[in-house]
């Protein structure tokens, strides 16, 4: 693991923010093009030297196919942000974990994999982590068929109804200062609201995920940076102790029962 100065969770959080902001603002300049030459856009005579003044070939643009597109970009992005971070816990657990965990199949997504590391699978999830499971693998399946577009399969449309079906009727929280969402939507009408929910979903799944994780901090002990390690030596015991406490606490998280074990961990160190 990177000696970053944030876990797992704090660097998606940041990652995602990023992204994010991204997606507003394409959508901030979409929407203020779209206020601003309403009447002009269906004309070529108006697209084309516009879009020549900034050195490109657009003629025209029709925007209700392409504010669809551009919505799935969004989920596109969010995804992979996810996807990331699915990939780092999972990596993670099956280094530090406090048990031995089987390696994900090729059958299953990354977050079927941590919900069955994590829970034993998606139906020991309370109704609302159940609904939000629901609901990112949706969005996974949707990003799927907009990546692979060329793909005309029927069982990939079947399978993205099928999961639409388990989550179009589900009351999700949200936290937007302008309206309620309009959202989630069918694979044919994903909008920008779709890319709120799932993005704010994902940081409800990820917090209660990462919440869920039992580290053992022998092995995460073990694992410290030589370089590190030698610094530590040379604080007093009860620095060190306190170095060891924070360190964990950073990179990765601390549960009721690291404090009776940080004298083993400081044996450890100075065996090292």
């Amino acid at each position: 693991m990177n000696n970053s100065t944030r876990n797992i969770l704090n660097n998606y959080k940041k990652l995602l923010g990023q992204y994010c902001e991204v997606n507003q603002f394409i959508e901030l300049t979409k929407r203020c093009f779209h206020s601003d030459h309403k009447d002009a856009m269906e004309s070529e005579k108006f697209f084309k030297p516009l879009a020549e003044k900034y050195q490109l070939t657009l003629t025209s643009y029709d925007n209700k196919p392409g504010d669809v597109i551009i919505a799935k970009a969004y989920i596109i992005n969010v995804h992979a942000c996810f996807e990331e971070f699915l990939k780092r816990l999972a990596k993670s657990i099956q280094k530090y974990g406090n048990k031995v965990v089987a390696e994900k199949s090729q059958e299953d997504s990354y977050l079927k994999y941590i919900v069955k590391v994590l829970f034993g699978g998606e139906k020991k999830l309370s109704l609302n982590e159940k609904n939000l499971f629901y609901l990112c693998e949706y969005y996974r399946l949707v990003r799927n068929a907009s990546v692979h577009i060329l793909n005309n399969d029927d069982s990939e449309s079947h399978e993205l109804q099928a999961q639409f079906n388990k989550i179009k009727d589900a009351t999700f929280r949200t936290e937007t200062k302008f309206k309620e969402l309009s959202a989630p939507n069918p694979h044919d009408k994903i909008s920008y609201d779709d890319f709120v929910l799932f993005s704010q979903s994902t940081v409800e799944l990820a917090m209660y995920f990462f919440e869920n994780i039992k580290y053992n901090y022998t092995k995460i002990i073990e694992d410290v940076p030589t370089d590190i390690c030698n610094r530590w030596k040379s604080y007093l015991p009860e620095r060190r102790k306190k170095a060891i406490r924070s360190y964990i606490e950073t990179n990765f998280k601390i549960d009721e029962t690291l404090d009776s074990q940080l004298d083993s961990l400081f044996n450890i160190i100075m065996a090292q």
